[in-house]
């Protein structure tokens, strides 16, 4: 019995599957555009609702911006921690030029601002906020691109409604996780648990937010919303664009 080589597909079957194929490629990217689209004009509208305050403005001497080789800069997040009016902590927050590493430096609220001085982050929070921002500068030789204040009384509300945090090794409601950090003792201790405590609150609301639900999004950013003082150049469409930037993973 002889083998014959099977026939060759028609041309026209052919032109047929490529054709459904690139009609599926485009309506997948269609839809891929629309849900992205809802998702950016939802956290716009979220975050444009953020409470601000005016930044700390330009002086002599300030740090100047650092430029990697591929002419983007790191971002330094600048986090006044407080409870009550005081100051309870200061958290840096330094997101790669690469947008790929978001790291965390605690600082406590007790350390003093110039060698041999008594004048404490502490004390400068509470005579102005910008001097604290100043100061902070001066000790890192970094500029501080943009400052936040977070309340750490009220975040243990938004803590909880992302489902708690996984904090010290067990999972904690937002009022244990903040009862935890507001108790630690030693203002070292204090930073430390603060710096733990905001990637366990990233971590789980990562875990919440949805390029396919941009209403559960924009009902987190609600709940944070009291929690959070942000300065006036840290706008929609710069937190818009750094996150649409950022590769970051808070569980790394």
């Amino acid at each position: 019995m002889q083998l014959r080589p099977a026939a060759p597909p028609k041309k026209g079957l052919i032109e047929k599957v490529a054709l459904f194929a690139l009609v599926g490629l485009s309506v997948l990217s269609l839809i891929g555009v629309t849900l992205v689209t809802v998702y950016l004009n939802r956290l716009s509208d979220s975050t444009s609702a953020l409470t601000r305050s005016e930044p700390m403005p330009a002086y002599v001497g300030q740090p100047q911006p650092v430029v990697a080789a591929n002419g983007s800069s790191p971002m330094n997040f600048l986090v006044l921690v407080t409870s009550g009016n005081s100051l309870h902590s200061v958290v840096v927050a330094n997101l790669s030029a690469s947008r790929r590493n978001l790291t965390l430096i605690t600082v406590p609220a007790d350390l003093t601002v110039n060698s041999g001085s008594s004048q404490t982050l502490a004390s400068t929070f509470a005579m102005d906020a910008a001097i604290t921002v100043r100061a902070m500068e001066k000790l890192t030789t970094a500029k501080m691109d943009h400052q936040i204040r977070l309340d750490l009384d009220c975040l243990a509300g938004t803590i909880d409604a992302t489902g708690g945090v996984q904090f010290g090794g067990t999972r904690m409601s937002g009022q244990q996780a903040v009862g935890t950090t507001r108790e630690s003792t030693g203002s070292a201790a204090a930073a430390t648990s603060a710096g733990w405590l905001i990637r366990a609150a990233l971590i789980s609301a990562n875990d919440h937010f949805s390029v396919l639900d941009p209403a559960r999004f924009s009902k987190t950013v609600d709940l944070v919303q009291p929690c959070l003082t942000l300065d006036s150049g840290l706008t929609a469409e710069v937190i818009q664009a750094t996150l649409v930037e950022s590769s970051v993973h808070p569980e790394d």
